[in-house]
């Protein structure tokens, strides 16, 4: 259903009066306790966090400053690294992103596309593939590292002189590093520069029935 403007200003303005009500610095002070102690308290403050935050993405087409909380102190390593190559490029995401009953690790809700950084402990194809399917008939594209290649970024390329051998390590960056998926993303979904190689990254990254390009 489509709301009128008038509609669609209501809500905006009851939006901003429950973000005062809550209190932004209060968020911030209760999530630095609760973070990992109390995780139904954490989802809860994370997502009246972004009811007030989403709309503003999706206004600026998915461009805000992201760091309305200091989220590095709550990243694990592998996310760390992840937050790197996404910082680093012009993909625009935000941490800690509800959709459905799930949060995902990266997102743009704008786009619709997210990252998940696969630590081996957590990782279970099965009921990763499950949960990425309802997330696509959602309407979300979603993409995996993990935590081996967030950590295999570093690529010497002065020393491969031989077009061949360049070859090759590009090929290998694009499907064995983070920041090579993450060059992936930004090609394909913020610079409209579709290359079959860099599809099948996504492809190859991807648990879903497919990977949607706008």
């Amino acid at each position: 259903m489509l709301l009128s403007a008038e509609q669609s200003m209501e809500e905006m303005i009851s939006l901003h009066e429950r973000f005062k009500e809550l209190d932004i610095l209060d968020i911030h002070t209760r999530l630095e306790k609760v973070w990992h102690e109390d995780l139904s308290e954490r989802f809860r403050l994370l997502k009246n966090l972004y009811i007030f935050y989403t709309p503003k993405i999706i206004e600026r087409q998915g461009r805000i400053y992201p760091y309305f909380i200091d989220w590095v102190k709550y990243f694990t390593p592998i996310e760390r690294m992840l937050w790197g190559d996404i910082r680093s490029s012009r993909v625009s995401m935000y941490p800690q992103y509800p959709v459905l009953n799930y949060f995902l690790d990266f997102a743009d809700p704008y786009r619709k596309i997210g990252i998940e950084a696969d630590g081996k402990e957590w990782h279970n194809e099965v009921k990763d593939r499950e949960r990425d399917n309802k997330l696509f008939e959602a309407g979300w594209t979603i993409f995996r590292v993990t935590g081996r290649e967030t950590f295999a970024s570093d690529m010497d390329w002065e020393n491969y002189d031989d077009s061949e051998d360049k070859e090759s390590l590009m090929f290998d960056w694009l499907n064995n590093t983070s920041e090579g998926v993450v060059a992936a993303i930004e090609s394909i979904y913020y610079l409209d520069k579709y290359s079959e190689e860099k599809y099948q990254t996504l492809c190859s990254h991807n648990l879903q029935p497919s990977v949607r390009v706008a």
